[in-house]
């Protein structure tokens, strides 16, 4: 389980088939706006594992009322 949060680092050991790791994700922004008929989310973030930076991400969801 991830958490994010604007400007804060977020770390967490993983035990997998191949063996542990170390994950970190690094947020540069979340936010959340919610509506009476919307709720939207934006994120950004690095994620690394084992101290190496892996990939560089970010995700918007929009969730509406119909």
């Amino acid at each position: 389980r991830l958490q994010f949060k604007t400007g804060e680092r977020y770390a967490t050991s993983l035990v997998t088939p191949m063996g542990a790791m170390y994950m970190v994700a690094d947020t540069s922004i979340c936010k959340v706006l919610q509506s009476e008929d919307e709720i939207y989310l934006r994120s950004s973030y690095e994620l690394s594992i084992n101290d190496k930076k892996i990939s560089t991400n970010a995700v918007e969801i929009s969730i509406r009322s119909i």
